[in-house]
């Protein structure tokens, strides 16, 4: 995988905006961010230091659970491994007693750790939208596709975001968000920024970014001090996002990419 230049110091965060309007726009149907927003995002198992048993990196179950709380220290979403999904994992929020435990999306591979989809449970997306028949019969439960992430080997951009609305299920679907692995210099941890996709690969290059999120901590991926530092620009998704630097993570980690630390 290549990797772009950051993007981050030239971005105006006070007026970068990711142009989503309304809650229908959103993959977790929440109204998209009002403000620039800040998020940290903690892995709640750590990946045991060199000399300490490892998992297996291509299953990586550990990197699939997080704790993501907002700049006021409160939580807002925690992810989950789904148990009866090898790779999948849940995305949840807290109820109104501030627990945590209420499932909104589901997310699963259904080939390899570069094509994942997000997952309505139980509720289709829009009117008359059918069941995806495989990841349902897997999980045991109605799986309603409402978005797809593809990972991209050897190109500057690391993943395209498709999101599914009435009538597109089976057709092409717009590329909603373009993710890029960035080279912010030497000594960094891993680092990504999304923007929405220009016209032409010139065009996007210029398009101003709508998220950034980097690995802070350790010299070690996922130990216990690491975690991700994430910035969003009004209207943006915010869910989207927080399962994005989650599927990053794994797609990087299964590939052993190189952690410079």
């Amino acid at each position: 995988m290549g990797t772009s230049t950051s993007r981050y110091e030239q971005t105006n965060w006070d007026e970068a905006d990711g142009e989503l309007k309304s809650q229908s726009e959103t993959v977790d149907v929440s109204p998209p961010t009002a403000n620039f927003t800040k998020l940290t995002i903690h892995p709640k198992v750590a990946i045991p230091f060199i000399g300490q048993q490892l998992p297996v990196v291509g299953q990586l179950v550990a990197a699939r659970e997080y704790e993501v709380r907002d700049d006021q220290g409160d939580i807002v979403y925690t992810t989950k491994k789904a148990e009866k999904l090898e790779k999948g994992f849940d995305l949840l929020e807290p109820d109104g007693d501030g627990d945590v435990g209420r499932v909104i999306l589901r997310v699963d591979s259904t080939f390899s750790n570069r094509t994942w989809h997000v997952f309505n449970v139980d509720k289709p997306c829009f009117e008359g939208q059918r069941p995806a028949p495989g990841p349902s019969e897997k999980a045991s439960a109605k799986l309603y596709r409402k978005a797809t992430v593809f990972f991209e080997k050897g190109k500057e951009h690391c993943a395209l975001v498709h999101m599914f609305r009435e009538g597109e299920e089976s057709g092409d679907v717009d590329t909603i968000l373009r993710v890029e692995r960035c080279n912010a210099g030497m000594h960094v941890k891993w680092h990504f920024q999304t923007m929405i996709p220009g016209k032409t690969e010139e065009e996007t290059k210029t398009m101003p970014l709508v998220g950034y999120w980097k690995w802070v901590g350790s010299m070690v991926p996922l130990a216990m001090d690491d975690k991700m530092e994430m910035d969003l620009a009004k209207g943006s998704d915010k869910a989207l996002h927080v399962i994005l630097a989650v599927l990053a993570t794994i797609e990087r980690s299964s590939v052993k990419a190189e952690y410079t630390g």
